[in-house]
């Protein structure tokens, strides 16, 4: 490029600031065009030096923080999950996606090839065990609300990946593998929910968790009825890749509870008699003078495609028994036994608890609470 006064600039061997390249060329373009030319590459000069500028600046995303380790990871090892008192969210689990590269197959092997070889099998166990003891989600294959699908995109062993059992029996068995320092066991998971008899829009939470031997829990979350027998499940949580991915679990669950309890409830139109309009809800909660919106559940919308809305109710008395309600603005000869409406949830539920207590003594001694 030609500065105003014909003296080159080398832009790629030199360091230009945007508003003196913004002065160089607009004096480029006033001397050597006429009028006319000269407003049309003040304008280019002007976008230039923007790109300059922007591309000279880091422009700062907010996001929630990701990834834990140490401590802050270990204490979703074991959570106390609280029983909710309502109807559990029917929900199908998909098989988990692996691009670790870590192969996962199905084996009996003893707690320390979990820190060199494959993944265990078993994992899928731990997950649809962590699932069912929230105590708010229930397996479901045909009636299910929602589809979660886990993602495993990263998984990091203590000691180096061995291909093969035999190799990994040889780098056990020599003398100076003690030497070798263990590296933090690493897990990345990835958590989709997406619609089934219900619709939701496509929700995606993603988490790292790193831990040592040092963040090692003594009492890893309890097992439930479905595996609590499982002995391969029992060794690959003594481990530290086992009570990570453990605590990965426990996490993206945790935050796909706090994702469907922003999803309102539905309740349905279970009679009529004149004016009025008779509602129920299994665990919705109608309140006096409220307005819900009615949908009409025919053979073109249904509860899992989203109809439009047929028009508005307000709710004028509430018992154990039934809720009754006025139409606002549709007739009631309009409504039918069977469509619905949508209602908040109570928001009753509540955090679980964290229970840890360190293996080894270099574990840090501190409080942490889960979010």
């Amino acid at each position: 490029m030609i500065s105003a006064d014909n003296t080159p600039i080398d832009i790629k061997n030199s360091f230009v600031s945007g508003n003196k390249m913004a002065s160089l060329l607009s004096g480029y373009a006033l001397k050597n065009y006429s009028p006319a030319r000269r407003q049309l590459n003040i304008a280019l000069s002007t976008l230039m030096t923007l790109g300059i500028l922007i591309s000279g600046h880091t422009i700062a995303v907010s996001s929630d923080s990701n990834q834990l380790e140490h401590l802050q990871a270990a204490r979703y090892t074991h959570l106390k999950w609280r029983e909710t008192g309502r109807i559990k969210t029917p929900v199908k689990l998909l098989s988990i996606v692996n691009y670790s590269g870590i192969p996962i197959e199905a084996r009996e092997e003893k707690a320390d090839y979990f820190s060199y070889g494959k993944l265990p099998l078993a994992m899928n166990n731990i997950w649809q065990d962590v699932f069912i003891a929230s105590r708010y989600f229930s397996p479901s294959e045909q009636q299910a609300d929602y589809q979660m699908q886990l993602i495993l995109d990263e998984y990091q062993l203590p000691y180096e990946f061995a291909a093969d059992d035999h190799w990994w029996q040889k780098l056990h068995d020599q003398t100076d593998r003690w030497l070798q320092p263990a590296a933090n066991s690493r897990v990345s998971l990835t958590l989709q929910i997406s619609s089934g008899r219900r619709t939701i829009e496509p929700w995606t939470s993603s988490i790292q968790m790193s831990m040592t031997d040092c963040d090692l829990n003594q009492f890893p979350q309890p097992r439930t009825w479905r595996s609590n027998q499982d002995q391969l499940i029992k060794r690959y949580l003594s481990t530290t890749p086992g009570q990570t991915f453990l605590a990965a679990v426990n996490y993206l669950t945790l935050k796909a509870i706090q994702r469907l309890e922003q999803q309102p409830e539905q309740g349905r139109v279970s009679g009529k008699y004149g004016g009025e309009v008779y509602l129920t809800a299994e665990q919705a909660r109608f309140t006096r003078g409220e307005t819900v919106d009615l949908y009409y559940r025919d053979s073109q919308h249904s509860a899992s495609a989203h109809a439009p809305v047929a028009g508005q109710l307000k709710i004028i008395k509430t018992s154990p028994a039934k809720t009754v309600a006025y139409p606002v603005n549709l007739r009631s000869d309009h409504i039918k036994v069977g469509d619905y409406v949508e209602v908040s949830k109570s928001g009753d539920f509540h955090k679980p608890a964290s229970v840890y207590q360190p293996t080894t003594k270099c574990a840090p001694v501190e409080s942490a609470q889960i979010d």
